[in-house]
């Protein structure tokens, strides 16, 4: 059974923390399933953040149960480093940079393995301002839903560094209005 999954990520340079956001959709379900949350180990970079999403959802979806044993998998990606990550596609001969991207490269082959699953993907253009009917409307859902938990996840380090520091100095600067 095809199994369609959405999936993006957010992420802050200033804090490092991230959020992701997924959308599933297989003949299991009559509508798509939205999943989301922020991650557990900061990453280093967007790509890294967006493969860190990919599983994430994989394994969202099929603690879910949208996807079962041997089910194909169609994932959706705005960020294409992530979708030749995915596949181990990469037609510039690029292999994962680090060591958050290897980590989540195995999540996604253990998974796969595990579940004799088939991975497929597809790139979405993000932010393109099409109508929100198509491809492009769930994406902009997994954007919002990878925001969210980004900025709680940031506010949670300012904070965290104001209880250490005494010192907002990652908190952002406010634009005085003239």
């Amino acid at each position: 059974m095809l199994v369609t999954v959405f999936s993006d990520a957010s992420w802050c340079p200033k804090t490092r923390a991230g959020g992701w956001g997924a959308w599933a959709k297989s003949e299991r379900v009559q509508w798509g399933v939205q999943f989301s949350g922020a991650f557990r180990r900061m990453a280093n970079g967007s790509n890294e953040a967006e493969i860190m999403a990919a599983a994430c959802a994989l394994a969202s979806t099929l603690r879910s149960e949208v996807a079962a044993m041997g089910d194909t998998i169609l994932f959706e990606i705005d960020n294409e480093h992530a979708l030749r990550l995915v596949t181990h596609d990469a037609p510039t001969g690029r292999l994962p940079r680090t060591d958050l991207e290897k980590e989540a490269i195995e999540v996604l082959l253990t998974l796969k393995s595990r579940h004799e699953l088939i991975f497929k993907t597809r790139h979405v253009k993000g932010h393109s301002g099409r109508e929100r009917r198509d491809r492009f409307g769930v994406n902009e859902l997994c954007d919002r839903l990878a925001r969210k938990h980004m900025l709680e996840a940031r506010q949670r380090a300012y904070d965290q560094r104001l209880i250490e520091n005494g010192s907002p100095s990652l908190r952002p600067r406010r634009k005085r209005k003239k």
